[in-house]
């Protein structure tokens, strides 16, 4: 039986970070449709990809799905894809890209924790969540949502911050610490704004994150940690590190 390396307390957790993500909104869209971020084109998306397996024509539940960046990527592989986020500014986003470029995408506002509460119990056959389940404050909650909505032997398939990266080690209380930590995001250093309201995110071992979903009732299938390809750091010393020290890390699981 694994243990949690932390049982945090959720005083002086923010259990609502609508905010933060609305008032990031903007810039957030603007920096995906850059095509800057070299870590979701070559770590972020093929590797969830790939985590995801065969849904062409399945139920697919996108969480926290931001502008749609994901969820545009399942459709058009065939799935039928329902997705939300908690901020109200990034769904309206999404749903003009859906406007332009219909996929039969479905885009709500929600949040996470009230998953169980918004769909019937055994409605899809994969959840996704691209670098979202560790800005849900209480996690717990939000995955066991995710169990009682994902069909009998239906996949979750999830991205977050590695907790040994380096963006988690600098903005952690204890850099060397395996206790789980509710940090500022490496989002904001790259927004470049100290007066905006900083977007937070769990710090924890890979061992918590096991374990949290072993106790929502999913079974961990696999926890991959991909390098980024020595060929693509370019001299850059923040890629080159990537390519030794995973950034990112890909846990797959089953109901």
């Amino acid at each position: 039986m694994l243990a949690l390396s932390s049982n945090p307390s959720y005083i002086g957790v923010n259990l609502n970070d609508s905010h933060e993500w609305n008032i990031a909104a903007k810039w957030w869209a603007d920096w995906i449709s850059s095509g800057r971020d070299i870590y979701r084109a070559e770590i972020l998306g093929p590797e969830l990809l790939k985590a995801s397996g065969d849904f062409n024509g399945l139920q697919v539940l996108d969480v926290g799905c931001g502008e749609g960046w994901f969820s545009r990527i399942l459709a058009s592989n065939g799935a039928n894809v329902t997705a939300f986020d908690i901020a109200n500014d990034l769904v309206e986003i999404a749903k003009e890209k859906e406007s332009a470029s219909p996929q039969g995408i479905e885009y709500l506002t929600l949040d996470a924790e009230d998953i169980k509460q918004n769909w019937a119990v055994e409605e899809f056959d994969l959840v996704t969540a691209s670098m979202a389940l560790e800005c849900v404050p209480n996690i717990e909650l939000a995955l066991e949502g995710v169990a009682a909505v994902l069909k009998p032997g239906g996949r979750l398939a999830l991205t977050a911050a590695h907790p040994d990266s380096e963006n988690i080690r600098h903005a952690a209380d204890e850099p060397n610490s395996t206790s789980r930590e509710w940090i500022p995001s490496g989002l904001n250093q790259r927004r470049g704004d100290p007066s905006a309201p900083p977007i937070m995110v769990w710090r924890m071992a890979i061992l918590d994150w096991k374990q949290l979903i072993i106790d929502s009732g999913m079974i961990v299938e696999s926890v991959q940690e991909p390098l980024l390809d020595e060929s693509l750091a370019d001299g850059k010393p923040a890629l080159e590190l990537a390519t030794t020290n995973p950034p990112f890390m890909v846990i797959t699981a089953r109901k």
